[in-house]
């Protein structure tokens, strides 16, 4: 078991590291809650963009082509499919409990794969994710990615949370 750390830094930006390591970057275009940008500490970048009309979709692309993409369900939370795959794979983020902030990664088996904790730090008035993945996750190729892609799920379902309170 891995722990990861996704680091708000300002306003619109995000860091992922493990143990003091920074292994990418996410920084939402101008005030747009919905199109960030990724970058990776090799050097791959990616954009995190809505698609459709209703914009209920949304999609991780590289070089404009499709490499995740995450919707809300009822029923499973957040679905998360693997779109480079000849055979999609899918991840659900959903809470861990009704009334607990805490979130878990599932596969389509229902085994965790990860679990994130989010801790709202006062003093600096910034969001922290601690993540804690699984061995099965760490065999995940592009982990780093999906790190990320699950950062942007989680402050996606946050956004919903907050439009379903007003």
């Amino acid at each position: 078991m891995n722990d990861y750390i996704i680091t708000q830094t300002g306003m619109r930006s995000f860091v992922l590291t493990r143990n003091e390591v920074v292994l990418g970057d996410m920084n939402y275009v101008k005030w747009s809650p919905s199109k960030a940008a990724i970058q990776l500490a090799d050097g791959t970048s990616y954009r995190i963009e809505p698609r459709g009309f209703w914009q209920r979709t949304t999609e991780v692309l590289e070089n404009g082509q499709p490499l995740y993409s995450f919707r809300f369900t009822w029923r499973k939370g957040i679905e998360i499919t693997s779109m480079r795959d000849a055979i999609p794979q899918k991840w659900f983020l959903k809470t861990k409990g009704f009334w607990k902030g805490t979130l878990q990664l599932l596969d389509e088996n229902g085994q965790q794969l990860l679990f994130i904790e989010p801790r709202y730090r006062w003093k600096i008035f910034k969001t922290e994710l601690l993540i804690t993945t699984s061995l099965p996750f760490e065999k995940t190729p592009k982990k780093e990615l999906l790190l990320m892609v699950t950062g942007a799920a989680f402050h996606y379902q946050q956004r919903i949370a907050a439009a379903a309170a007003t």
